[in-house]
């Protein structure tokens, strides 16, 4: 029995979207509503720590919609791939409320990360330079990694029911 999990410390926003092709995501709906998704954006612009996203090495050679091998799946943190995934292909907008806490004079509520681009540059630079907490978990069964969870206090993991 082995458990490994390592940080990967190369993964940023802009890296994100370039990997999402090859992480295999569960056949389940997201449960986070729109407003949920645009907080997780608004924590990011913020620049607030947004919780662990767990990958593991995917088991086997699997081809993807895309065309693409997947390389990993996702173990925990589906709906904040598809919060990030939504914003930066237009389909999700900055809430209402939104404010950006050191700068109260930036007005970016209900735009998309298109126009954050147009209207605010440096903003939507630091959106796609946000460095996301990736952790790759390898273990020799499902078991052990529903252990770790438990361990975490998670109860549930996307794959975790197979």
């Amino acid at each position: 029995m082995t458990l490994s999990v390592k940080r990967r410390d190369d993964i940023r926003v802009s890296n994100l979207v370039e990997m999402l092709p090859l992480i295999e995501m569960p056949d389940t709906e997201p449960l986070w509503d729109d407003l949920k998704k645009a907080r997780l954006i608004d924590s990011i612009l913020n620049n607030i720590p947004v919780g662990q996203i767990f990958l593991m090495p995917h088991p086997r050679q699997t081809i993807g919609p895309s065309g693409w091998a997947y390389e990993y799946r996702i173990l925990d943190g589906h709906d904040r791939l598809n919060a990030i995934a939504d914003f930066v292909n237009g389909n999700l907008l900055l809430e209402d409320d939104f404010k950006l806490f050191e700068n109260e004079f930036v007005q970016a509520r209900g735009m998309t990360f298109k126009d954050l681009k147009e209207a605010y540059p440096r903003l939507a630079t630091r959106f796609v330079n946000y460095q996301l907490d990736i952790q790759v978990v390898e273990a020799s069964s499902k078991l052990e990694i529903a252990r770790m969870f438990e361990r975490m206090g998670i109860d549930s993991y996307c794959f975790g029911r197979e």
